[in-house]
């Protein structure tokens, strides 16, 4: 089972996100191992949410464009270098490039969680059923803080709704670390097209539920995250169905890194 891991890097303090977009390696078959790309590669590309306006921002994102860049060498026959290349050429050409890489990174935040939500929604429509956007946002990884919570949530609900716009009628199921985060959340966003749940449910993941997104699924809740990873896995009748990892912490301390994060990966790819 392949797991494409993407990271993008914002151009401002709160940097660092991740989900592989207009990168031909990220619609990889199911078949290939994990991919994983770079942080500021023009491959890479990450999403935000605001509350503001949510289609203003995808506007911007997909003006600056998901363009793949390539360079071309035409030679002859005889195998010599048919392009001449002019005094100074070679130093526009790398400035060009420069400004062309600074257009392609998103400009903060939200557009980097746009980016992401649509990079995981071509990626599953391609075929691919394992995702992991993270967001490395040093003051968001502190959830007790006063108001980080809510910030965390406004940027999820600006990744659903560009992933569920992206995947159109297919039905997604958002699932909170907790049956309490799940009615608040729920109170809170109105008429969205997705519905939700929680690790607490008894059923997390029902027949119906085409796609699956965790959000901040945390080391207490990995039994409930890989039950909900076997469940979507399919068998020879069924086939699987795609789950994606919105920020996922489910390494700490109490449960240790090293040999029992190596047995968490092989599980959760099985």
């Amino acid at each position: 089972m392949a797991m494409a891991t993407t990271m993008t890097m914002t151009t401002g303090s709160m940097a660092l996100h991740h989900a592989a977009l207009a990168n031909p390696l990220f619609c990889a078959s199911p078949a290939l191992p994990p991919l994983r790309l770079a942080a500021g590669t023009p491959g890479a590309a990450s999403t935000a949410v605001l509350r503001g306006e949510p289609l203003a921002l995808r506007r911007e994102a997909r003006g600056a464009g998901f363009r793949r860049f390539a360079k071309f060498r035409q030679f002859s026959q005889d195998g010599t270098d048919e392009t001449a290349v002019e005094e100074g050429g070679v130093e526009d050409a790398a400035a060009e490039e420069e400004d062309d890489a600074e257009q392609i990174l998103p400009q903060n935040l939200e557009t980097a969680m746009i980016h992401a939500g649509e990079a995981a929604g071509l990626y599953i429509n391609s075929g691919g059923t394992r995702v992991i956007a993270e967001l490395l946002v040093p003051e968001l990884e502190n959830l007790n803080e006063d108001g980080a919570q809510q910030r965390v949530w406004d940027l999820s609900r600006l990744f659903l709704d560009t992933l569920q716009e992206t995947l159109g009628d297919q039905r997604v199921k958002a699932i909170f670390p907790d049956a309490g985060v799940a009615a608040f959340v729920k109170y809170q966003w109105k008429d969205v097209p997705y519905v939700f749940g929680s690790l607490n449910d008894r059923r997390p993941v029902s027949n119906e539920d085409e796609v699956v997104v965790l959000l901040t699924p945390d080391h207490q809740g990995l039994p409930d995250v890989e039950r909900i990873n076997t469940t979507l896995a399919g068998d020879d009748d069924t086939p699987a169905r795609p789950m994606v990892m919105l920020n996922p912490r489910l390494v700490s301390g109490d449960v240790g890194i090293g040999l029992n994060v190596r047995r968490m990966r092989e599980r959760l790819l099985r």
